[in-house]
C-alpha cells in the first residue's frame, strides 16, 4: 500500500513534484535510471537495503509513467526476493548467531543497547537540527515597502 501510495503521488504530481521532493543531487540519476529501466529500476531500488533511497524511485515511477501493473509486479517481486533472502539467512545462520552472541557478547548487552540508543538519539537530533535549519533558510522574507 505504501509503494502504491507513493507511485500515485508521483503520478499525480508529475515531474514538478519530483523536483520538489527529490534532492537535486540525486534527481538526474534517479529520473535517468527510471526513464532508462522503467519497472526494473524500481525493482532494483526495492531489493536493496538501506541506505539506498526507495521513496524517490517509487515516486519517479509514477511521475515518469511506469505502468501500474508493471510497477506493482516489479516491486512485489523485488520485495519478495529481498525478504526471502533475509528469512533464509535467519534460518541458516540464526541459531549460530544466537550462540555466538550468548558466548561473546551477552555480558555486554546493556552497554550495546544503551550505545545504540545514544546513536539513535544523536541521529534524530541531528536530523531535526538540519530540518529546522533548512526550514529557516527557506522561510519567505517579508516584502519591504
Amino acid at each position: 500500500m505504501g509503494a502504491f501510495s507513493t507511485w500515485s503521488a508521483g503520478k499525480k504530481g508529475g515531474e514538478p513534484a519530483l523536483r520538489r521532493y527529490v534532492p537535486e543531487r540525486y534527481y538526474d540519476r534517479i529520473t535517468g535510471w527510471v526513464k532508462k529501466h522503467g519497472a526494473a529500476g524500481v525493482a532494483l531500488s526495492a531489493i536493496n537495503p538501506p541506505p539506498v533511497p526507495l521513496m524517490p524511485f517509487l515516486a519517479a515511477g509514477g511521475a515518469l509513467g511506469v505502468p501500474l501493473g508493471r510497477f506493482l509486479a516489479a516491486f512485489a517481486a523485488a520485495r519478495t526476493a529481498r525478504y526471502a533472502l533475509v528469512a533464509w539467512l535467519g534460518i541458516r545462520y540464526g541459531r549460530n548467531m544466537i550462540r555466538w552472541w550468548n558466548h561473546y557478547l551477552a555480558d555486554y548487552a546493556g552497554v550495546i543497547a544503551w550505545g545504540l540508543l545514544a546513536i539513535f538519539i544523536l541521529g534524530f537530533a541531528w536530523g531535526l537540527w538540519k530540518w529546522r535549519r533548512n526550514a529557516v533558510q527557506h522561510r519567505p522574507q517579508p516584502a519591504h515597502s
